[in-house]
Formats: C-alpha cells, structure tokens, sequence
C-alpha cells in the first residue's frame, strides 16, 4: 500500500474532463499573460528604456526583458499548440491556430 499526498484541493476527486479543462485554463491564462509581455516589449512604450516586463499569473511571477523576446515568442508558440490540441481532445473540435498580428 502507498502513501497518499495531502490533496487540499480536491484534484484526486476531478473527473479526467474537469482535470484537463482546468489545465485548458491555465493554459489559456498563461498564454495572455505571454502575449502581453511580448506587446509590451515590442511596443512603443516598451521601447522607451523600459528593458523588462513582470509576467504575474497569480500563482508565479516572472520577469523578462527584451532579449528573452524570441524565447517568450516561442513560448507563445508551444502553447498555442498545446492549447490547441487540448481543445481538439475535450470538445473534439478541429484545430484552432491563432496567429498573431505583429
């Protein structure tokens, strides 16, 4: 017999469906906070000698500068496709890409 891990949030009791939506979420709300930082640091203001940008998702908070640009793009990438296929795998929907206008 194992040893059970405190679950405070009751993630043991999520139906496999509930677990990935909440995952869809996170993603979801990770993917808009990358996508600000990424507009912030490509905008006009951001060009003003502001360097760095703070991604705070409530959970975590992470400062970027301007050279982490083509990282946080990437970023931004993976998670459209993970977001993507998630979306595919709950709802069984056709793939959604998004593609940004900058």
């Amino acid at each position: 017999m194992g040893i059970l891990l405190d679950d405070p949030d009751g993630i043991g009791n999520l139906t496999g469906k509930q677990y990935w939506e909440i995952q869809l979420r996170n993603k979801k709300v990770l993917l808009q906070k990358i996508q600000e930082g990424i507009l912030f640091l490509s905008s006009a203001s951001g060009a003003n000698n502001i360097v760095s940008y703070t991604i705070d998702t409530g959970q975590d908070k992470q400062t970027v500068t301007r050279a982490d640009l083509s990282s946080l793009k990437s970023l931004e990438s993976n998670l459209q496709k993970e977001i993507a296929a998630l979306e595919m795998q709950l709802y069984n929907n056709a793939p959604r890409i998004i593609q940004p206008g900058y």
